[in-house]
């Protein structure tokens, strides 16, 4: 029988650790700023060619649901990247508080009580707003023009 070790807890050392997160961050922020331009991109085309090529009002019907399924799903998508990305803000912030002398600002709104790296200024109303939640905002205002067209699409050619 072969004995086991009694810590089966992964040892990373608190630059690892950092670095680990970092990274982890960096690709839900890099899925954040993309999400809207793929889904932008994607619906427009749909849309447009559509519109323009398609005759058929069922087929039309099939390709806007398609893209209004896409949008939802992406919009969930990028809730979820913001989300984790929330998790790994505080996860870096906690490591920092124990392992740095200073902080690295990564909110609107910075604490003043902290030693930031650069200057802590007050930031301005639009500086405080979430781009995530106009993201959000706009890909939710999408999906709702989505169905309107699907409505329309149907209503007028459809019946």
């Amino acid at each position: 029988m072969v004995a086991r070790p009694r810590s089966t807890r992964l040892q990373l050392s608190p630059e690892a650790q950092y670095r680990e997160v970092y990274e982890s961050l960096r690709q839900h922020d890099r899925f954040i700023w993309h999400t809207p331009a793929i889904v932008v991109v994607i619906d427009g085309a749909l849309i447009v060619s559509t519109f323009a090529w398609i005759n058929v009002w069922w087929i039309r019907e099939v390709i806007i649901g398609c893209s209004l399924v896409l949008t939802v799903i992406l919009t969930f998508a990028l809730i979820k990247h913001r989300y984790f990305s929330a998790i790994e803000q505080h996860a870096l912030t906690s490591l920092e508080g124990t392992y740095a002398q200073r902080y690295i600002q990564r909110t609107s709104t910075p604490q003043n009580d902290r030693q930031y790296w650069g200057e802590a200024t007050t930031p301005t109303w639009i500086q405080r707003r979430s781009a995530v939640r106009a993201f959000i905002a706009g890909m939710s205002f999408i999906s709702l023009l989505l169905l309107i067209i699907l409505y329309l699409n149907w209503a007028i050619w459809g019946s």
